[in-house]
């Protein structure tokens, strides 16, 4: 097969570039031809690793319609068997346009809870739109399935991410160690998991905290540890390359976030046999944690409840034991041959749509008898496929400006909710 994957830019650091790397270079492995679009130079450094035999095209697409047909062109003279779009953003609409009666299959990879997107990024409307004109849809869980109507269920699989760390032995050490993994951002809630760790503090004087991450919660994050008194105890390492050798000098992960798509920090530390501590209101972590097995959840998002939770984990390095076993059997699902054996299955499945895709106009002609939401369905696809440059304010340029600080987030956002109705 010929493939194509959307990598945006695989400079930054996140749970989509990692994908978009793991992917590639598995498929290249498998002898599949693999080229990865990319909207930034190729830095002299990845993030990630990725097989050398991958290729990269930087693409020009901005949302002008110069731009996007530049951005097809290049697409399609690649002459690919599929393209997958795994964005958590509009670029899925990019896609779309360049697919556009191409007759090349499109693979809508959704990396975000339903929720988040629709709330977020998207409207629901919007949503299943983009939906409609993907000859497949990737989702992480299954219940995320349920977003879904009926009429675009039948095309959908749930492929989780695969976890491909190697597993080391854990050195002698001083103290045992909380460790928790990700980006330094607000809903990741590492204000919590500090607060609830000064909680326990002068009971266990033996323990550390490791948070390892960046993002823009990093100097407030260090100044709540020095705020609370815990500085000697309680770091924020920075970014990490090899995750698998801070697992090993760890004890638990507790992963304190709002909302997750797949927390792969969970499910790597599962296959570490480390316990898992996280909230039960969290999506994705409340399905990949079962309670009392291969860790435990809080039942309420504080940072009380979260000291609590942790407590018996920490009294007790026989429990850890116990449900850290369990965790690596629970991991077994997610191996790399498991995982790609399932993409490799769907993309397989997908490419019989060549010729006769839904971003074909004849396809799309007959689908308005289906129904009155598949043509509603289909004219609100079209309607936003030629407004490309309100997607670039306000996908982009005002999502930038709101985002830019937790302040700005929480004051702007019903400002930018009203805006974004008023684009619709």
């Amino acid at each position: 097969m010929n493939i194509i994957i959307d990598g945006h830019a695989l400079g930054t650091l996140g749970g989509i570039e990692r994908v978009v790397c793991d992917l590639a270079s598995a498929m290249v492995r498998r002898g599949h031809q693999v080229t990865i679009f990319i909207s930034e130079p190729l830095p002299a450094r990845l993030m990630y690793p990725v097989d050398e035999r991958v290729h990269f095209i930087v693409y020009t697409h901005n949302g002008r319609q110069g731009h996007l047909a530049r951005f097809r062109q290049q697409v399609l003279s690649c002459s690919p068997d599929v393209c997958i779009s795994p964005a958590a953003d509009r670029r899925h609409l990019s896609w779309c346009a360049a697919l556009w009666n191409s007759g090349v299959p499109l693979v809508i990879s959704e990396h975000s809870t339903p929720e988040d997107v629709e709330g977020r990024i998207w409207n629901r409307a919007e949503r299943l739109a983009v939906m409609t004109a993907a000859d497949a849809i990737h989702m992480l869980r299954p219940s995320c399935l349920p977003s879904l109507p009926d009429s675009l269920r039948g095309k959908a699989r749930v492929i989780p991410n695969a976890v491909n760390l190697p597993v080391l032995q854990r050195p002698p050490k001083d103290h045992p160690a909380i460790v928790s993994m990700g980006r330094l951002e607000r809903d990741k809630q590492n204000h919590i998991l500090i607060d609830a760790f000064a909680m326990l503090a002068q009971d266990f004087p033996q323990w550390h905290l490791d948070i390892w991450g960046v993002g823009p919660e990093q100097k407030r994050l260090e100044k709540q540890i020095q705020r609370l008194g815990v500085g000697n105890n309680a770091h924020i390492r920075g970014l990490t390359t090899k995750p698998e050798e801070c697992y090993a000098l760890a004890d638990l992960l507790c992963q304190p976030s709002r909302h997750e798509a797949f927390p792969g920090a969970v499910v790597e530390s599962m296959a570490a046999r480390l316990p898992v501590v996280g909230f039960a209101q969290c999506p994705g972590v409340n399905e990949l944690v079962r309670h009392g097995e291969t860790g435990l959840l809080a039942p309420k998002m504080s940072a009380e409840s979260l000291a609590e939770t942790l407590r018996p984990l920490m009294q007790s390095a026989a429990i850890r034991e116990k449900m850290g076993n369990k965790g690596g059997e629970a991991a077994i699902p997610y191996s790399p041959k498991i995982v790609y054996d399932a993409w490799e299955a769907l993309l397989q499945d997908v490419i019989l749509s060549q010729g006769k895709t839904n971003l074909q106009e004849a396809a799309f002609s007959s689908r308005i008898h289906d129904g009155q939401e598949s043509q509603k369905m289909l004219r609100l696809l079209q309607h936003c496929m030629a407004r490309p440059n309100v997607l670039v304010a306000d996908g982009k340029l005002l999502r930038r400006l709101v985002f830019s600080s937790p302040w700005l987030t929480r004051r702007l956002r019903p400002f930018y909710d009203w805006l974004k109705g008023l684009c619709r």
